[in-house]
């Protein structure tokens, strides 16, 4: 029976405090991602802006006539100006990712050998009782979750925010107050929505990896131990406890995936009614002429461009829940007692002469099995002894 406690939920505060000590390291190489990404994200919102001063251009005055000026060089000026926007958005998004990517791949490497390690100093106690297999696919997950919760607080969390906050700011500054009422309320009513009904559904995401990683310590127990599997022809008794775990999987993964679904479902009526709105009011201030052709390009230009990163908000929470959990489990054995440690500056050991003598020593790993039973002997230097069980 393996005995192994679930890992205890981690709040974002001690998760940041396990991650913090790798980031120390790159303090410059994280201001100017944070940099980069600030930039790229103005550049992007700058974008629709110009877009409404070209059809603003283009648009005939009252007495219905376009100076020269205006047919040739303001248009070329802006047209100019949105080529540079939109080069520069993709210029500050690969710095972004150059500046990223040392300090990805450093933190989860050095994470995991500092894990490895601590592995390797746990006892013959603690690995007993853990099936090889899903030690092994907890390890592996949690090295995946690393960079993914990164990738999903840098390269989506973060800029919707920024972007959030840049759309606002134009409503606010060039319209009256309904327009960012409009937007405001959208944005408050996906974020309820998004985290109430991703919270409900991490239950099945939660299972669907605690059979994920049971199905494989099943498999690969069973094979790593094939003779012994043979020999008392367990195979149907393997077959059914990886099925049972399988099933389970099936079944959760099912559920997951209808969950999902109607979290999609109901982040795209909201995005598509919020842009509705915003539409018609725009249109309203056309027709009464308080707002120009422009001004209609420039808020359904928000818009859409606002729900591009709304729509992946869903999945990019689920994510990082998913990634939490697999961190919380990675972080669950690092935080794994050591039961025989040096103490802080120990030296190595260094003997010259002597002998080791054990006198009545008995040792187990668990209470119920004896390995020694006072035992005695001596050992001097040079020599090598070995203990051999019945089994050889």
């Amino acid at each position: 029976m393996e005995n192994v406690k679930a890992p205890r939920k981690l709040s974002n505060r001690q998760l940041f405090a396990f991650i913090t000590p790798y980031l120390k390291s790159f303090p410059v190489r994280i201001i100017l991602t944070l940099l980069c990404l600030v930039f790229a994200k103005a550049a992007t919102v700058a974008v629709p802006v110009v877009m409404k001063g070209i059809v603003d251009n283009f648009t005939p005055s009252e007495s219905g006539s376009m100076g020269l000026t205006s047919v040739l060089v303001v248009p070329v000026a802006l047209l100019l100006v949105y080529g540079g926007l939109r080069l520069m958005t993709t210029l500050f998004n690969e710095l972004k990712e150059i500046f990223y990517i040392r300090i990805a791949v450093n933190v989860s490497r050095r994470v995991m050998l500092d894990v490895f390690e601590h592995l390797h100093k746990l006892s013959m106690r603690f690995h007993a009782a853990r099936q090889t297999g899903r030690l092994v696919r907890d390890v592996e997950r949690g090295q995946k979750s690393i960079m993914t919760l990164a990738d999903m607080l840098l390269f989506t969390i973060l800029p919707t925010a920024i972007e959030a906050a840049f759309v606002l700011s134009i409503l606010i500054y060039n319209y009256d107050y309904t327009f960012a009422l409009i937007a405001v309320s959208a944005l408050v009513l996906y974020f309820a929505f998004t985290f109430t009904v991703t919270e409900w559904r991490t239950q099945f995401r939660r299972k669907v990896n605690e059979y994920d990683s049971r199905a494989n310590a099943y498999s690969t127990d069973s094979l790593i131990n094939f003779e012994t599997v043979k020999h008392f022809c367990n195979e149907r008794w393997e077959l059914e406890r990886y099925d049972k775990s399988l099933s389970k999987w099936e079944s959760y993964s099912i559920q997951a995936q209808t969950s999902l679904s109607l979290l999609n479902l109901g982040q795209s009526l909201i995005i598509t009614a919020a842009i509705t709105l915003m539409l018609w009011r725009a249109t309203v201030g056309v027709v009464n002429g308080i707002m120009t052709v422009g001004d209609l390009v420039l808020v359904s230009s928000l818009m859409m461009q606002l729900s591009m990163p709304l729509n992946f908000l869903g999945v990019t929470y689920r994510m990082s829940r998913q990634a939490t959990e697999d961190l919380e489990s990675l972080h669950a054995l690092y935080e794994a007692d050591v039961e025989i440690a040096d103490i802080p500056g120990a030296k190595a050991l260094a003997v010259k002469g002597g002998q080791v003598r054990f006198e009545k020593v008995s040792f187990n790993y668990e209470d119920n099995r004896s390995i020694l039973k006072e035992i005695s002997f001596t050992v001097n230097e040079g020599q090598t002894v070995a203990l051999v069980g019945p089994s050889g």
